[in-house]
């Protein structure tokens, strides 16, 4: 986690670096276009939550994951 919040700041100052004359309205884009992607990240993740969970595994993962995270959740029930 430490790692990644590290890139996320050298990230954010890079994208804050592109920022010239127009900074308030690049700033204003930016913070609604990851908005709108947390949205439809949301979205699309409440909406899996509703699927059967073998359509949900073999939709996204590979035959292998499928199995692993199958005997995971049996041996949890």
């Amino acid at each position: 986690m430490g790692l990644a919040s590290l890139f996320a700041v050298f990230h954010g100052h890079a994208h804050a670096s592109e920022a010239t004359r127009a900074a308030l309205a690049y700033v204003a884009g930016f913070t609604l276009s990851t908005a709108a992607l947390h949205g439809l990240g949301v979205g699309v993740g409440l909406k899996l939550g509703k699927w059967p969970r073998p359509a949900r595994a073999s939709a996204f993962s590979s035959p292998a994951s499928v199995r692993h995270w199958s005997s995971v959740a049996r041996r949890q029930l």
